[in-house]
Formats: structure tokens, sequence, C-alpha cells
């Protein structure tokens, strides 16, 4: 019965937070790609801005 109680208690465990882990982990990568993108794309823009700049005032 003990036996039992604690693979039961483990698999609860494995399957409540197995699950959450992996949405943590999902959510972060997401959350780092994200940044990653918003970082290229406001790195373009300046640089595209300082070329713009830079034609302009010659």
């Amino acid at each position: 019965m003990l036996a039992f109680m604690t693979i039961f208690t483990s698999l609860f465990l494995l399957f409540y937070f197995v699950p959450t882990a992996l949405h943590v982990v999902l959510g972060l990568g997401l959350l780092a790609i994200f940044i990653g993108a918003l970082g290229f794309v406001f790195n373009t823009a300046n640089k595209t801005l300082k070329s713009i700049k830079s034609k302009a005032f010659k």
C-alpha cells in the first residue's frame, strides 16, 4: 500500500510539474525569440535612419 502511494504520488508530481516546466521553458524561449526579433528590427531601423540622415545631410 505504501509503495503504491509513493508511486502514485511521484507519477502525479511528474505529470503535474513536467507540463508546467515545459510551459515555462517554452514561454521563456518565445520571449527570448521575441526580444531578439525586436532588437534586430530596432537595430536595422537605426542603421537605416543613420544612412538616410547621412545621405540627407551631405
